[in-house]
């Protein structure tokens, strides 16, 4: 028998945000740059979501499509990206690069030609 729940209990919307202010979540954002510094640990995006008290990367993705906070964290989102593109340098760098890739980093050399391009074929005739 499974026991139903009350839906006054549960909102429609979630979680209500943690953050209502920009400075609040920048200033968590900062801390947790700070520790990782001060530590000597590299910053990923899990590590950035647990510091703001965020229960999954899903929520760090819905503050960033809000107009009101996408600055914030696309500016956190850029520094961990810059840790792992720091990380290529050293002598092991697979896993700096497995994530860079996740980022949508491409490894792959593409050139682009604009312009015309003119073929011009000439058929010989055999006597």
């Amino acid at each position: 028998m499974t026991k139903k729940k009350d839906p006054a209990m549960h909102k429609k919307d979630g979680r209500p945000k943690i953050y209502t202010e920009v400075e609040k979540l920048q200033a968590a954002a900062d801390k947790y740059f700070q520790e990782c510094k001060a530590n000597h640990i590299p910053p990923t995006i899990t590590g950035l979501t647990i510091a703001l008290d965020f229960n999954s990367r899903q929520t760090l993705h819905e503050y960033e499509k809000d107009p009101k906070f996408s600055d914030v964290i696309k500016r956190a989102r850029i520094r961990v990206e810059n840790s792992y593109e720091m990380q290529v340098r050293s002598k092991n760098p697979t896993g700096a690069i497995f994530v860079l890739k996740t980022m949508g980093w491409d490894e792959r050399q593409t050139q682009q030609t604009t312009g015309e391009l003119k073929i011009t074929v000439e058929e010989k005739v055999m006597s």
